[in-house]
């Protein structure tokens, strides 16, 4: 019994209908060559439309090709790669993309983090050290780790990532470890002049002890956001005209545009505000207050940076690009390949700017303002022939020692043939509308080498 299986009954035609269309349906006759599946992956690895795909395919081969196909086959692609291998991964920095790579772990030997940087981003901030803005994005790894970015601004204007690292968790030590790195690697993190980050506490004390000669500053957008999240009707107990009333207040004094006129709007706030509200504000912003407001910010020198927003639109690339929870490899790929992007379209509007130069009519040549654009930036230069503009409408009221003062938006300035304290040139290190229009009365010449900081230089 149930050795041998009898067959007593044959049917050898079909039960259903047969047609040729029928048969493109099977799924051996579906099968992409070799040749097409290879164009059908690159096509899929570039996030390209599946419906746009299918119809492509189906063009170039004449078969049916669905949707579900092309899922399986993406499916096996993502299966076909190796998963958050981290000596893959290490390898993959420095042989592929010829990143320097330092894996960060702790006492357990568990890995706490991965800081790279490639040779260009190296050079870049070895070029233009002053301003490092810091920041971290989310979501972007498989395994959790938040990406953190160091961008600096070079002397055109760009937006440059001095360096790039992972981290697992978020503390004092780890963050101290990756930022030690950074420091031994370059050596140019001395001249670091100002950082900008968020309000988050143990990234300010890393970054504070780190870099003792820089200015720490806050982005104005996370700081009116702290405002919004922290001062509410639930928290403190207030109305909703209470509310508006002190967001609208401390809004007027994050954009204060000196320290005079922070402190007349503080003492008005002071009056006004209910007991909670000021409690927080005097414990947690009116001790920083020249990291957030904006006039005490620019006397830094941040190069008129009042936001991260550099590194949010980054951020934004990043994410386009970059699928979420992606695997270490992955991420490696596209991140250096959004950087060659990046680079490329910076490298062209640095050759257009150095080709398009401007035009300057015979009878209006200004012989300072040919020498800033020969001794500046195209970026730079702008910004002068602005102020040069600009320095007509300047009125003067001259005091003792070639002293001026000058009434402006911004209060009475003291303004002399080399210095002043507007916050265009506390900000910039570029000659501004008021040192121009000094300069002129006195009858010196308007250029000045010495005027121009550095990294706005073409030398």
């Amino acid at each position: 019994c149930g050795q041998a299986l009898i067959v007593r009954k044959f049917q050898d035609a079909h039960n259903h209908d047969i047609s040729r269309e029928l048969f493109k349906q099977l799924p051996s006759q579906r099968k992409l060559p070799a040749e097409t599946e290879d164009e059908a992956k690159k096509l899929l690895s570039l996030k390209a439309n599946k419906k746009m795909i299918q119809d492509k395919l189906s063009e170039m081969t004449g078969n049916v090709v669905l949707l579900k196909d092309l899922s399986n086959l993406s499916a096996r692609m993502k299966a076909g790669n190796t998963r958050n291998d981290l000596e893959a991964a290490v390898k993959q920095l420095t042989d592929k993309h010829g990143a320097s790579v330092n894996v960060v772990v702790n006492d357990s030997n568990v890995l706490h983090g991965i800081f790279f940087q490639d040779e260009e981003m190296k050079q870049s901030f070895a070029a233009y050290p002053e301003l490092v803005c810091i920041d971290a994005t989310y979501k972007l790894i498989e395994l959790r780790f938040p990406l953190y970015i160091m961008l600096i601004e070079d002397g055109n204007g760009q937006s440059e990532i001095a360096a790039a690292f992972l981290l697992l968790e978020e503390t004092k030590a780890s963050l101290e470890k990756v930022i030690n790195i950074f420091k031994e690697q370059n050596p140019s993190w001395k001249s670091v002049r100002v950082l900008m980050a968020d309000k988050d506490i143990t990234e300010r004390d890393v970054l504070v002890s780190s870099f003792p000669s820089a200015d720490l500053l806050i982005c104005l957008y996370h700081t009116l956001r702290s405002f919004r999240r922290e001062i509410t009707m639930e928290k403190m107990g207030i109305t909703s005209g209470q509310r508006n009333m002190c967001l609208e207040m401390l809004q007027q004094m994050a954009y204060a545009s000196s320290e005079q006129m922070y402190s007349e709007l503080y003492t008005r706030f002071r009056d006004c505000a209910p007991r909670l509200v000021l409690q927080y504000y005097d414990h947690h912003w009116h001790p920083i207050r020249n990291q957030w407001t904006m006039g005490m910010k620019y006397s830094t020198g941040n190069f008129l940076n009042n936001t991260n927003n550099r590194l949010e639109s980054l951020n934004a690339k990043l994410k386009s690009v970059i699928p979420r929870y992606s695997s270490l490899e992955t991420f490696f790929d596209k991140f250096f390949l959004i950087l060659r992007v990046l680079r490329s379209e910076r490298d062209h509007k640095a050759s257009l700017s150095s080709l398009k130069v401007p035009v300057m009519y015979h009878s209006n040549i200004d012989g300072a303002l040919l020498s800033y654009m020969k001794h500046l930036t195209p970026y730079s230069y702008k910004f002068v022939a602005k102020q040069m503009e600009l320095k007509a409408r300047v009125v003067l009221t001259k005091g003792d020692n070639n002293e001026y003062r000058i009434t402006a938006s911004e209060g009475l300035l003291t303004v002399t043939q080399t210095t002043c304290q507007c916050m265009a040139w506390r900000s910039m290190r570029l000659p501004c509308r008021h040192l121009l229009a000094v300069r002129s009365d006195l009858g010196l010449s308007l250029f000045a080498e010495e005027l121009c900081d550095k990294r706005w230089s073409l030398d």
